[in-house]
């Protein structure tokens, strides 16, 4: 018997060895911010109606979690720039009173956009080749945002990092993604639209972190579960069987 039980456990560890590459990329964005300004206007007409609920000094909030191994091509910009759906998991994101309420929906999904190009910095003013991360979230209507929205408006969030980093011509992709706490300027922006022409918007800046952990897929949960019950088992024989030697060697 245990013969058998050494087999399996060696069989099974063997397939859990085999099935561990299969793994989920996770990677968690959280961070902080401060607004600098709440804007309302409109070229064509009345200014969007402010609710109050964000005004200038507020805090900003956020984390949210998404695969980076599942991302996908939305739009192919080539070495310019790359707009990439963005699998999220979960997103918690919060300005001042204002709870933004992320829209999933396939024809709204989060995206990364990863952009290169040159930017001037003073004090020199000298040309530097830079790496735009933009991650972009459409919103859902309701929950007393700063701006009323009207039947046919719209809201986004985005978190916007520039860095001084060179891809020298190569395309970004998912794999270029940096934490923004390297970034030169960070910023984030909510904006909407009113539905009758009115423009809002709330500005300002943030500081973020950005985790990232290869999570096991469920089959290789399931696997890693199974070996280590296989094992156990093998060890509880083991044990009762020199509990059992034990007890009966001294009356041998």
């Amino acid at each position: 018997m245990r013969k058998i039980w050494r087999a399996l456990a060696a069989a099974v560890l063997i397939t859990v060895t085999a099935a561990t590459p299969a793994t989920a990329a996770t990677t968690i964005v959280e961070g902080t911010g401060s607004v600098t300004g709440v804007f309302a206007g409109n070229p064509m007409g009345p200014a969007p109606v402010s609710t109050g609920t964000v005004k200038t000094g507020d805090t900003l909030n956020f984390r949210f979690v998404f695969d980076s191994a599942a991302t996908t091509v939305l739009f192919n910009g080539g070495a310019g720039f790359q707009v990439l759906s963005l699998p999220v998991a979960s997103a918690a994101i919060r300005v001042g009173n204002y709870a933004f309420q992320p829209d999933f929906s396939p024809a709204t999904p989060p995206v990364l956009l990863m952009g290169t190009g040159f930017q001037l910095f003073p004090p020199s003013f000298a040309s530097e080749p830079v790496l735009r991360q933009d991650f972009i979230f459409a919103g859902l209507p309701g929950g007393n945002p700063p701006f009323v929205i009207g039947p046919g408006g719209g809201a986004t969030f985005s978190l916007n990092s520039l860095f001084r980093f060179d891809l020298a011509g190569q395309v970004p992709t998912a794999a270029d993604l940096r934490d923004p706490a390297l970034a030169t300027f960070r910023t984030f922006n909510f904006a909407i639209n009113d539905g009758a022409g009115g423009l809002g918007s709330v500005q300002g800046n943030f500081t973020a972190t950005i985790t990232s952990a290869a999570v096991p897929e469920p089959s290789t949960w399931a696997m890693l579960i199974l070996g280590f019950g296989v094992i156990g088992g093998a060890m509880r024989i083991r044990q009762a069987r020199r509990g059992t030697m034990r007890f009966i060697s001294p009356l041998a």
